[in-house]
């Protein structure tokens, strides 16, 4: 039986592994890492790596963008000195929501 398809934003292995397995179950997954805010770049490429570590235990295909940090802080620059929740939330859920669609 062909299962439908599912494409899944994901930003760390954390997050992913409970839903993926659950998804898994009733959906041909695929994931996709796509995480211009996480920085600094050692946490961006720890991140992707764990993830990369989910994907493959799961045995879900994963898609990984590049990392477009500059771009990230170019959109966010003159909200850095709001508090979580704030502004760049809003810019940080639409950008990776839009790259996603």
């Amino acid at each position: 039986m062909n299962k439908p398809k599912m494409l899944l934003h994901l930003c760390c292995a954390p997050d992913a592994l409970y839903v993926l397995g659950l998804l898994k179950e009733n959906y041909e997954v695929s994931g996709y890492f796509y995480n211009p805010n996480i920085y600094p770049a050692e946490e961006y490429e720890l991140r992707l790596k764990e993830t990369r570590k989910i994907a493959q235990t799961l045995n879900i295909k994963l898609i990984e963008e590049v990392y477009e940090n500059d771009r990230w802080f170019a959109l966010t620059q003159k909200f850095k000195k709001e508090p979580e929740k704030g502004r760049r939330c809003d810019i940080c859920y639409a950008m990776r929501l839009q790259r996603t669609a």
